[in-house]
């Protein structure tokens, strides 16, 4: 069970969330987080 089904949207103004997006890049390279 997950905790919730539905996507989510991040507005990656100026870079803000940039850092964010490439670990979650990489996690899923590594298989620790599905797409």
């Amino acid at each position: 069970m997950a905790y919730h089904d539905k996507p989510i949207g991040l507005l990656n103004t100026a870079g803000y969330y940039q850092g964010l997006m490439d670990f979650m890049g990489t996690a899923t390279t590594q298989g620790f987080l599905g797409e």
